[in-house]
């Protein structure tokens, strides 16, 4: 017999005897060292890190050196929570234009976040692409642009546009990858309005006195924040705050719903600051869209209405000097043609005379300044960097191609809005179904603000348009995620109902007792051999009884009943066991005696202080000692 002792415990390392006192911190001698490594590995990597952003900080700018920490933090988080990616993208929209070497901080934070979602989800084998609705028309413009390009007069502005169209592309289908959840996409969602918030309120703090001229058609010293120019700030604020209100009153979270408040108060005094008269009538278009496809956010609509009214009474009666620039504004809508130097009526002249010079390629991405050079009107030659319209801009540089592409995406933001509205509504979170509401009024916005003007060369502005493109894509296939029913499983037996089933007799093997275990582990061999064929012929009785009281206890008019054919595939009769084999050196069992009760004894255990290693002895009777006499089986007598 083995007998199994406790390992001495070690003894403390006293060291050499010459240190002394200072014996008892040999111990701590690994401890300190790995410490004073990792301190010293530290201060080389710092120093060595700090050079390199130096480095580039002289060469790119300040920029460069967020972007770079910005990243590397993030590249850490991607594996585990890949939303953060897309969270960032909004995060840096109120860093609009900075540069960083010869890109932009946003469409450097965009590229970053397309190659990481996109490679994570090869890689994974999650690769999803947004609904036909909205891929198809994406592609459209793909293409589009790719048959534009080779004639553009301006080849480097064009490349730029290019590279820029098809990472917010992707944008979308990293989008459509990475938000699987409803958490992500709550996540996305108030990271965006948290940037529109900012960025707001960096535009609110910068502005300065305005001073109006020609009756309020041209204002100085309007707001504009970190845009090149307040039409920018005034679409990207109208965009915002038709989300952050949709997105509020569709929030169950108290500080969502605060973020919101705070966001939309912030992006309506900036669009209110920007003093865009096309950028007001988008923000008008967009929420009324809402209001009328969403009851829940006519209440905070009329709000804001109230107290922007509230807020113009009372700057009026203050004397202030934006109420009268607000006023004389709002005033000038209606007498655009006060304005000396609004020439829209030529420039939309010139878009068309560019279209049908080159209906099917246009003049290239970024090409109607080029074309449109020297174009004057009473004497002053205008400098024209757009088309000063949406659509006569997408004809005049992409060609029809480009035109029928931007159609089709309007119309699959509609299709995708009202399919995601409806599977979100009979999703387990139906308050959900007013996010895509918002996300398609908020565009609604961007195509009435698009009928005057055309403020999307700005990066900024663009990659939240898209921003919201592929929200409203990644809305959609949540919905469908959640609305689809779970796949039948095959292998799923009927459910039965236990009032109609007979209590049946359980072999004492399947019981979880001592004695279950020992006859589950004696594989049969506690039965004699003559007795197994019975004992099968018993329990095949039992099973067709079974299946005989269910088949009687049928109720078809009940719903949900199981049928006696439903059973028949689930209740089979059992094979019997074959009989285990028996050593040739012990006798044969007597088949009328009686097995012996099962004690706790291991298998394999003789109970003689020996383990018994044949596999054959593990089938038979194990024997008692000599000195316990066994019992002979009881009569019927005794029994009685």
């Amino acid at each position: 017999m083995t007998t199994l002792l406790p390992a001495a415990p070690a003894r403390p390392a006293r060291g050499p005897a010459f240190l002394g006192p200072l014996r008892p911190l040999v111990p701590l001698l690994p401890a300190a060292l790995t410490t004073l490594a990792c301190v010293v590995g530290c201060v080389v990597g710092g120093i060595a890190a700090g050079l390199l952003l130096a480095e580039l900080g002289v060469r790119f700018g300040p920029a460069a050196v967020v972007a770079v920490v910005v990243a590397t933090g993030l590249a850490a988080v991607v594996p585990r929570r890949p939303e953060t990616m897309l969270a960032a993208v909004g995060l840096t929209l109120p860093l609009g234009p900075v540069p960083v070497g010869p890109v932009e901080v946003v469409q450097l934070t965009v590229a970053f976040a397309v190659v990481a979602l996109l490679g994570r989800a090869a890689l994974t084998h999650g690769l999803r692409l947004p609904a036909p609705a909205l891929a198809v028309p994406l592609l459209a413009m793909l293409l589009s642009a790719a048959l534009a390009t080779p004639l553009a007069r301006g080849s480097d502005v064009a490349f730029r546009l290019d590279v820029q169209l098809l990472l917010l592309v992707l944008l979308a289908v990293a989008a459509a990858s990475a938000l699987r959840s409803r958490r992500a996409l709550v996540l996305v969602t108030a990271s965006t309005v948290t940037g529109g918030a900012v960025a707001a309120g960096w535009a609110l703090v910068s502005s300065g006195p305005s001073t109006t001229f020609y009756g309020g058609a041209v204002v100085s010293g309007r707001a504009q924040g970190v845009f090149s120019q307040p039409n920018e700030l005034g679409l990207f604020s109208a965009v915002l705050l038709v989300v952050a209100i949709g997105f509020g009153t569709t929030a169950t979270s108290r500080r969502q719903q605060l973020l919101c408040l705070v966001a939309g108060g912030l992006l309506a005094a900036a669009l209110a600051q920007s003093l865009s008269r096309g950028a007001w009538i988008g923000a008008v278009a967009g929420l009324a869209t809402l209001a009328l496809l969403s009851p829940q956010a006519r209440r905070p609509i009329g709000a804001l209405a109230g107290a922007a009214l509230a807020v113009v009474v009372v700057l009026q009666l203050a004397g202030a000097g934006i109420a009268e620039a607000l006023l004389a504004r709002l005033d000038s809508v209606l007498n655009a043609s006060d304005n000396p130097y609004d020439q829209r009526g030529q420039i939309w002249a010139e878009a068309l005379r560019q279209l049908a010079e080159r209906p099917v390629t246009g003049q290239g991405p970024g090409g109607f300044p080029y074309a449109a050079r020297g174009l004057s009107g009473e004497g002053i030659v205008l400098e024209i960097e757009h088309a000063h319209n949406l659509f006569l801009a997408a004809a005049s540089e992409y060609g029809v191609p480009g035109l029928l592409a931007l159609l089709a995406l309007m119309a699959g933001v509609v299709v995708t809005a009202v399919r995601a509205t409806r599977l979100l509504a009979a999703g387990p979170h139906p308050r959900d179904a007013g996010v895509p509401v918002a996300l398609a009024a908020a565009l609604v916005a961007v195509v009435a603000h698009g009928m005057v003007d055309y403020p999307l060369r700005n990066a900024a502005v663009v990659t939240t348009v898209f921003l919201v493109v592929a929200l409203l894509g990644a809305w959609h296939l949540h919905g469908a995620d959640v609305a689809a029913p779970p796949a039948p499983d095959p292998a799923r037996a009927p459910d039965l109902h236990l009032a109609d089933v007979p209590v049946v007799a359980v072999h004492p093997s399947l019981v979880p007792t001592p004695a279950g275990r020992a006859a589950s582990a004696g594989g049969g061999a506690a039965r004699p051999a003559a007795e197994r064929p019975r004992a099968a012929a018993r329990s095949g009785a039992r099973l067709a009884d079974l299946a005989g009281r269910v088949r009687g206890s049928e109720r078809p008019d009940g719903p949900g009943e199981t049928r006696a054919a439903d059973l028949a595939g689930v209740v089979r009769p059992v094979a019997p066991r074959r009989p285990a084999p028996t050593a040739p050196d012990l006798p044969a069992p007597d088949p009328g005696a009686r097995p012996e009760p099962a004690d706790a004894r291991p298998i394999g255990d003789t109970g003689a202080g020996e383990v018994d290693l044949d596999p054959a002895h593990r089938t038979t009777r194990t024997p008692l000692p000599p000195h316990q006499p066994t019992r002979a089986p009881r009569s019927t007598e005794d029994t009685r």
